[in-house]
């Protein structure tokens, strides 16, 4: 599965140079991470990241390990811990929220680079990692303040030492394969779709010390998550319970690999090109990888492995998901740090049609620039001006008025952005595929949730209620208008001013004519 990185006969290059190609990879890196940081408006799952690290490790803990109906949240509590260790250094502010996964995103390219050099030769793992520094995907979740970045650093981490292991004697790299192994669990419950796959890889080499080595670190990886393992298990039935992932069909598949390659969403008018850039890649990356395959050539094993690698864990997710829909495509970033390393092997490789390859990776240099501009310019939903609608409002809002949220998605971002708390949100419907913040979640975050409009709102003499348009659309497209909460508002109160945010809009309501 490995292969020498140096060839006979050639001499030492500037690719042979680990030093300088690592000082390339962070500057190219934290250029594209670092680029829009605090532009992107704090949507509801960061909110959730810096309202609840705030609250201090031992509030974090206590909030994760309670009984699955009072828990705080269903994910382990790793990153909530760094999380929370930094922003109680450098502030919460958007900048400082997701700079932990920048830190996080370039450690994910140096390891990209590690694992390039184990398997590939220097000049193919310095390729696959300048796509890992670019490729939207890897960019996207390098700036968001939640665990997906770190899982993905500490999963490229376990794959390392399973490589060294695989290529070495120590019995050292199966210790590390085991603690980053469990560490990755710690900080996300899918990381196991990328973990069986790669133990698989052990087990069917039926090598005896591999085998050994992949069983004692997988031993020692659950030794290690035991203590948290009855514990996931109330999370993840709370998971099947209440949340709103589907059973994934073969789209997702293909979606994955639009995901791995231009990141999404894109505009709808670049879409067919970015579909036409991608199916390219992937077909010019696989005509590559069977003629290599069958001609033998120097790294076609590890080129296939890397292949496998990227697609095996939206494979595991698949098959698992037929019991329990767990389909997240944010959570195979380590597959695709794969798939950047395949495509590294791939456009090095020897082929009779050089302009069908330059072709392709012109291709896949266009998918990448309209997955950035399509990540960097996007502002639509669940994000929303959060910080201008809470001055604006509280500036504006009369004695007695309450300011009513249509949901959470709304709610919680303007918790993080300072709106007065207690903070009224319509809740889920009980038990629907969207009522996953418990009660308890709520209170410690100072959310109120409510049933009924006419309970939200009381005897107040008026109303701000804050909704995104994409709410008020998908009700249009089931024949549904007014809104059901503009409708029952309109009943007691009248509309006296209606402004947009971007995406949300806020409705200003009074009782009576005012």
């Amino acid at each position: 599965m490995t292969q020498e990185n140096e060839t006979a006969g050639v001499s030492p290059s500037f690719f042979d140079r680990s030093l300088p190609a690592v000082l390339i990879l962070v500057a190219v890196s934290l250029l594209p991470r670092v680029l829009a940081l605090g532009s992107r408006p704090v949507w509801y799952d960061e909110a959730f990241s810096a309202l609840f690290s705030a609250k201090g490790l031992s509030a974090v803990l206590h909030g994760l390990l309670a009984p699955s109906v009072e828990a705080i949240d269903t994910h382990p509590p790793l990153y909530f811990f760094a999380l929370s260790g930094w922003t109680a250094v450098l502030g919460s502010g958007p900048i400082a929220l997701r700079s932990l996964s920048v830190v996080f995103g370039i450690g994910v390219v140096l390891l990209a680079y590690g694992i390039g050099r184990i398997l590939l030769t220097p000049r193919q793992a310095l390729i696959g990692a300048l796509l890992t520094a670019l490729l939207p995907f890897q960019v996207h979740y390098a700036q968001e303040a939640r665990m997906y970045s770190l899982e993905c650093l500490l999963l490229l981490g376990a794959t390392a030492c399973f490589l060294l292991g695989v290529k070495g004697a120590s019995p050292l790299p199966w210790i590390g394969f085991g603690v980053l192994a469990a560490a990755a669990q710690y900080t996300h419950h899918l990381a196991f779709v990328f973990l069986v796959p790669l133990a698989a890889t052990g087990l069917l080499l039926r090598r005896r010390r591999v085998v050994l080595g992949t069983l004692a670190g997988l031993a020692f990886a659950v030794a290690l998550y035991s203590p948290w393992l009855l514990h996931a298990y109330g999370q993840l039935t709370l998971i099947e319970r209440a949340y709103w992932i589907e059973t994934p069909g073969m789209v997702n598949l293909v979606r994955t690999l639009l995901v791995y390659i231009g990141g999404l969403p894109v505009a709808n008018e670049v879409l067919p090109i970015l579909l036409f850039c991608v199916v390219l890649v992937i077909t010019y990356g696989l005509l590559a990888t069977v003629r290599s395959a069958r001609r033998r050539n120097q790294g076609w094993l590890a080129g296939s492995w890397l292949l496998v690698m990227s697609i095996a864990p939206a494979l595991v997710m698949v098959v698992v998901s037929l019991r329990v829909p767990i389909f997240l495509e944010r959570a195979l970033l380590t597959g695709g740090v794969m798939f950047a390393l395949w495509l590294g092997w791939v456009f090095d490789q020897p082929t009779p049609a050089p302009a069908l390859r330059w072709t392709a990776f012109g291709s896949l240099v266009v998918a990448m620039l309209l997955g950035l501009q399509g990540y960097y310019t996007y502002r639509g939903f669940p994000y929303g001006p959060f910080l201008a609608i809470v001055r604006d409002v509280e500036n504006m809002k009369r004695e007695g008025e309450v300011v009513l949220h249509s949901d959470k998605l709304t709610a919680l971002p303007s918790a993080y952005a300072g709106a007065p708390t207690p903070i009224d949100f319509l809740a889920d419907p009980p038990g629907s595929s969207t009522d996953n913040l418990s009660l308890a979640a709520q209170k410690f975050l100072g959310l109120q949730s409510f049933q009924r409009v006419e309970e939200a709102v009381g005897e107040a003499p008026g109303v701000w209620f804050v909704v995104f348009r994409q709410e008020a659309e998908e009700y249009l497209e089931q024949g549904i208008q007014p809104h059901p909460v503009t409708a029952i508002l309109g009943e007691s109160f009248t509309l006296v001013d209606e402004k947009a945010y971007g995406d949300v809009m806020v409705q200003h309501y009074t009782r009576g004519a005012d």
